[in-house]
């Protein structure tokens, strides 16, 4: 592990909708780095004290700190709209999740499926009754909405969203009744 390589992860991760792969104990490494910053710089400490050697190491141990709190940070959404997906009913590759997301993954998923059966009230993860469904000559997975307000910015399963008031945009179906539902888009029927 290298700071170069924890920086490359953090522009990857920032830059795209979906997880960065990452090998499975990628964390434990990034750890073992961090420690070892950390010993090397008491050691330069123990040695000389304000060295030019410490001074580097500890910039760059509190740089790989922020960069390593921001990863997870980035990740988290991600696996968290990931794991809503799943409860949904989606499939979803876990391929590019560390040991410790999968858990994580797992958890918030159950949580999840939980909330939705003490929401719905049936003890079950499904609702109670049946909810009529319009049929649908040619399945779309977009909905065109036009955004009402200014939405923050948030992380989708597709990717990020920066929506502003009046933008006119293409979303995944889940997404853009999510919007529509809080009244916070409208959705535009294409004939």
């Amino acid at each position: 592990m290298s700071f170069r390589r924890v920086t490359r992860i953090y522009r990857e991760e920032s830059s795209r909708r979906s997880l960065t792969p990452l090998e499975p104990d990628f964390f434990e490494k990034l750890n073992l780095y961090l420690d070892d910053l950390e010993s090397r710089l008491k050691e330069q400490q123990k040695e000389g004290g304000q060295s030019k050697t410490a001074t580097l190491l500890r910039d760059e141990h509190q740089k790989a700190c922020r960069k390593r709190d921001q990863i997870f940070r980035l990740r988290s959404r991600k696996i968290a709209n990931l794991a809503a997906s799943r409860a949904g009913g989606a499939s979803v590759d876990l391929g590019p999740l560390t040991r410790p997301e999968i858990a994580m993954f797992e958890a918030i998923g159950e949580l999840i499926t939980d909330a939705r059966a003490g929401i719905y009230g049936t003890g079950k993860p499904e609702p109670a009754c049946e909810t009529p469904r319009r049929e649908i000559s040619a399945p779309s997975r977009n909905v065109i909405i036009r955004v009402l307000e200014d939405i923050p910015s948030f992380a989708g399963v597709e990717g990020n969203y920066d929506l502003k008031k009046e933008d006119v945009t293409s979303l995944p179906r889940q997404v853009a009744k999510v919007l529509v539902k809080q009244g916070k888009a409208q959705e535009i029927q294409v004939e």
